[in-house]
């Protein structure tokens, strides 16, 4: 499994305002993807990583699931 690794970890303005929209206000699935937001770089994890095969999860998506699971 590779590390596919993201330009960018951030939230196209539209799906943020859809969501704050939609969501109540603090809501815990926002709350915590605020605060865990450039808590982990995909680079910090390439070692981890084979550097060639079909591409995995990125470390940053598996620390927001994780923190929903734990709630």
């Amino acid at each position: 499994m590779s590390l596919n690794l993201s330009a960018s970890h951030e939230v196209p303005e539209e799906t943020a305002r859809v969501a704050r929209a939609a969501c109540r206000k603090n809501s815990p699935a926002l709350l915590i993807r605020d605060e865990l937001d450039g808590l982990y770089e995909d680079d910090e994890f390439r070692a981890l990583y084979a550097p060639c095969g079909q591409g995995g999860i990125n470390p940053w998506q598996l620390a927001v699931v994780s923190a929903f699971l734990q709630r």
